[in-house]
């Protein structure tokens, strides 16, 4: 039997985000928050999300997770969570930054998306790498059947005078035929070098904590309906 994973309890009662007054719309924005109540409370949700790297596709979704508002209803009565009004929370918790808590924030976005997109590029030097060694490789074999099979082959001695005489003859051509190469892997390593600037990602978090905290819990928790 597969051995049981424990769940860490996020901090209780946590945050359930309406995103309208007019429409009853109640979102998740934290992966482990989603995961502990399905396994704890089963509660199922729908994730709603796309992927940053497939934004046109609708098979495999992501966060942020949708409650029904049955779901969240049964929630904040159990005092799990709490109703908390996304936009105010979240437009109040911005204007009240400093610049530089702002300006920190913004920079540990840039060098997440930066970390993220080095690890694409060392990927994909790596794939080309490998493509060439295959290359490489397929070309040897070839020169090696290549040249046993000029080795096995009959040498005419008697014809050597005919051949050197036919030879003399023939017409030479002023543009010798190219001979195939295959570019360094130092050289395409250097043409495919980008810069950090080229290489930047931008970095979208699924939460606005931190650098802003948890909303706090109202002195009278609204009920979904």
């Amino acid at each position: 039997m597969p051995a049981s994973t424990t769940i860490n309890s996020p901090s209780l009662p946590l945050p359930i985000f309406q995103i309208s007054k007019k429409v009853e719309r109640y979102l998740l924005y934290d992966a482990a928050t989603v995961t502990w109540l399905r396994s704890t409370h089963h509660i199922l949700g729908v994730l709603i999300g796309t992927l940053p790297r497939f934004p046109q596709q609708n098979v495999f979704l992501g966060l942020p997770w949708e409650l029904q508002p049955e779901e969240a209803r049964i929630l904040v009565e159990k005092g799990v969570a709490y109703i908390a009004n996304d936009l105010q929370w979240h437009t109040n918790g911005i204007q009240s930054l400093k610049p530089d808590e702002l300006n920190r924030y913004r920079e540990s976005l840039r060098q997440e998306g930066l970390g993220a997109a080095r690890a694409a590029e060392s990927q994909k030097q790596q794939r080309r790498k490998m493509l060439n060694k295959k290359n490489l490789n397929g070309l040897s074999n070839r020169d090696r059947k290549s040249s046993r099979v000029t080795m096995e082959s009959p040498q005419p001695e008697d014809r050597e005078e005919e051949t050197l005489f036919d030879a003399s003859l023939a017409p030479q051509s002023s543009h010798p035929s190219p001979v195939p190469s295959l570019v360094p892997a130092s050289a395409s390593a250097s043409v495919t070098k980008h810069s950090d600037s080229a290489l930047l990602w931008t970095f979208t978090p699924t939460t606005s904590h931190p650098p802003l905290t948890p909303p706090p819990q109202p002195l009278n928790s609204m009920v979904p309906p």
